[in-house]
């Protein structure tokens, strides 16, 4: 089985997604953009938890170039029937990038279109057609994101978990794959289980 492709990132912004993602992992929980000492009490919300990671998890994929319309094309992360995180979300990634991209969040409601999203994850609110497109998006290279509490069933390439008191998370390899994505070594270094087999 081929393996996922890797992509090669800067340095500085290796770094610092590394030290945002590591310190999550560890349980900690910070603002994701240190360069003027913003760092938030300890014990943040699991709402911002979850916003840090949709953000910080975009420093470790590769997309394929057929991903983007534009070299200057945002990285757009939508958000499936959860309101309060898409705006959780927006705070936190005002005025910042990825890989050099601007960042966009949508939010999303079963039904709507998905085409130019790069990230989707999938709510708590989300009913089985919600599921659904996840599934539609197979091959897509779209990175899937789901709630803790969405069905085992649900075929995405990175599912949030609570382990030790903790929100975590899992990736399939496989899933990824399938959508064309490159996961750094770095993420999977501090996920709670890495999957090579068969889409979770």
């Amino acid at each position: 089985m081929r393996a996922p492709r890797r992509a090669t990132w800067s340095p500085a912004w290796l770094r610092w997604g590394w030290l945002c993602l590591a310190a999550l992992a560890a349980g900690t929980t910070w603002a994701v953009d240190d360069r003027n000492g913003d760092w938030p009490e300890a014990g943040e919300t699991e709402l911002r938890t979850k916003a840090v990671y949709l953000y910080q998890l975009g420093a470790f994929v590769a997309w394929p170039a057929r991903a983007f319309s534009a070299v200057d094309s945002p990285v757009v992360i939508g958000i499936l029937e959860a309101e309060a995180l898409a705006d959780e979300l927006s705070m936190v990634v005002d005025g910042r990038s990825l890989q050099g991209r601007p960042v966009a969040v949508r939010k999303l409601h079963v039904g709507d279109p998905l085409s130019g999203v790069h990230v989707l994850f999938l709510g708590r609110g989300a009913d089985p057609q919600g599921i659904e497109a996840i599934s539609a998006l197979r091959g897509q290279p779209v990175l899937t994101v789901a709630d803790t509490v969405t069905p085992a069933g649900v075929r995405s390439i990175i599912r949030f978990l609570v382990a030790d008191g903790r929100l975590r998370f899992d990736v399939s390899l496989k899933a990824a794959e399938q959508a064309s994505l490159g996961i750094s070594a770095r993420l999977l270094a501090v996920a709670h289980r890495v999957d090579t087999g068969t889409a979770p």
